[in-house]
C-alpha cells in the first residue's frame, strides 16, 4: 500500500466516480423539474390591440355607375325635294328655336306652278257650281256633275302638292335644340332623300349608363337620381325615363337612362359622369379602407373582438364609397372593431384589448405597442 503506483491509481478511480455521480445526478434533476413544470422556459406573449365600438346606422343604398351625357333627342335631317342650295343661314353648333331656318333650296318656278294650280281651282270651282245649278234644274246629268266634282278635287289636291315643294325648300329646325352637323353648302345639288344636316336636343340631357343584374332590379322609370360630372361641372338631378327589359347578352348588363333639366344647354353631349340612384336603406357601418383585409380564403372583411376577447373576422359587402370612407353591411349591428394590430393578430387568437381613448401601463399610446408578455 505504501508503493506510490498504488496510491496514484487510486485517486484516478475515486475521481472519476466522482464527476461520473455529477452528470447523473444533474439529468436526474433536470427531469425532475421538468415534471414538476418549473422549467426557466417564457410563456407566449399574448398580443395587444386596439378596438372601437363600431354601431351601424342607416344609410342610403345606391346602384352607382359610370353614364355619359347624351342628346335627348338627335335627327338626321334630309332633302324633301331637290335642287340647289342658295342659303345657308345656320351656322354649325348653334342653337336654333322650332321652325328657325338651317337652309333652302331654289324655289325655281315652283311660285308661278302654284299660282297656276291656285288659278285652276278658281275654274273648276266655277264649273262645277254651274253643272250643280243645271243639275238641279233637270238639264244636266248626274254622270257630268260627277265629272266637274271630279276636277275640282284634283285641282284642290294639286295646289296641296306644289304648296308642300315649295314649302319643302326650306329647311328648318324641327324643335328646340342645336345643329350638330350640316353636310351640305351653299350651291350644293341635293335630291329628295339626301341627308343634309343632324339636329340635337339638350335640354333635357339624358346620361346613359349600364348597371347590374344584382341592381335593375330596384331602378324603375320615375325614379329619382344624380350624377356628378368628372369635369368638375355642377352635379345634376333627374328621373330615370328608361330601364332596358333586356341585358347585354356579353356583359350582364342593362341600359338606363337618366334624364336631367339642362335649360341652357350648358351641359353638352358626350361628357363621362359618375351616376348614383338610391335603391333602399340598409344598416352599414362607416370605416377606413386601410382596415379591410383578406383572410385565407381570399374574402373581404375586417377583424373584431369577440366578448371572450378572441379575434373573429367578419366577411363584407360594400354599400357604397366616397374619397376617404367605405360604408360596409354584412357586420353585426354594433361590435369591437380592432382598429391597431390587426395585422397581427390572427382569426382565434386570444388578444388583450384595449379602448381607443386608453395607453398602456408606460404612458406608450397603444397605436405604438408591440406585441407583449402577460
Amino acid at each position: 500500500m505504501k508503493n506510490p503506483k498504488f496510491i496514484a491509481l487510486g485517486f484516478i478511480v475515486v475521481l472519476g466516480l466522482w464527476l461520473l455521480s455529477g452528470v447523473f445526478t444533474g439529468a436526474s434533476t433536470d427531469e425532475a423539474e421538468l415534471a414538476a413544470g418549473i422549467s426557466d422556459v417564457p410563456s407566449r406573449p399574448m398580443l395587444t390591440v386596439r378596438v372601437r365600438e363600431q354601431v351601424a346606422q342607416t344609410v342610403s343604398q345606391t346602384a352607382a355607375f359610370s353614364g355619359k351625357t347624351e342628346p335627348a333627342r338627335s335627327v338626321t335631317l334630309k332633302a324633301e325635294t331637290g335642287g340647289r342650295i342658295d342659303a345657308v343661314p345656320a351656322r354649325r353648333g348653334g342653337r336654333l328655336l322650332a321652325g328657325e331656318p338651317i337652309l333652302s333650296i331654289e324655289a325655281l318656278d315652283r311660285t308661278d306652278q302654284l299660282n297656276q294650280a291656285r288659278a285652276l281651282v278658281e275654274q273648276r270651282k266655277l264649273e262645277f257650281e254651274a253643272a250643280q245649278s243645271l243639275a238641279d234644274k233637270g238639264y244636266q246629268a248626274e254622270t257630268a256633275l260627277a265629272q266637274a266634282r271630279t276636277q275640282l278635287l284634283v285641282a284642290e289636291a294639286l295646289v296641296r302638292t306644289i304648296r308642300e315643294d315649295l314649302e319643302n325648300t326650306q329647311v328648318a329646325a324641327p324643335f328646340d335644340g342645336f345643329l350638330l352637323d350640316r353636310f351640305v353648302e351653299d350651291g350644293d345639288y341635293v335630291m329628295a332623300g339626301d341627308p343634309v344636316a343632324e339636329f340635337i336636343e339638350l335640354n333635357p340631357i339624358v346620361i346613359a349608363g349600364t348597371v347590374t343584374e344584382k341592381n335593375v332590379t330596384s331602378i324603375h322609370p320615375g325614379s329619382r337620381g344624380f350624377a356628378v360630372l368628372r369635369n368638375s361641372g355642377p352635379s345634376l338631378e333627374g328621373t330615370v325615363r328608361y330601364v332596358a327589359p333586356g341585358g347585354d347578352a356579353v356583359s350582364r348588363t342593362f341600359r338606363v337612362e337618366l334624364e336631367c333639366p339642362n335649360p341652357d344647354g350648358m351641359i353638352r353631349a358626350g361628357i363621362t359622369c359618375d351616376v348614383h340612384i338610391p335603391i333602399g336603406e340598409v344598416l352599414a357601418h362607416r370605416l377606413s379602407p386601410a382596415l379591410l383585409s383578406l383572410n385565407e380564403d381570399g374574402i373581404l372583411g375586417i377583424k373584431a373582438v369577440d366578448p371572450g376577447n378572441r379575434v373573429v373576422f367578419y366577411p363584407v359587402e360594400l354599400v357604397k364609397a366616397d374619397t376617404d370612407y367605405v360604408w360596409l353591411s354584412g357586420l353585426p349591428e354594433s361590435f369591437d372593431l380592432i382598429v391597431v394590430g390587426q395585422g397581427f393578430a390572427k382569426e382565434g387568437d386570444v388578444v388583450k384589448p384595449v379602448k381607443e381613448s386608453l395607453t398602456d401601463i408606460s404612458g406608450e399610446p397603444v397605436a405604438t405597442l408591440k406585441p407583449s408578455g402577460r
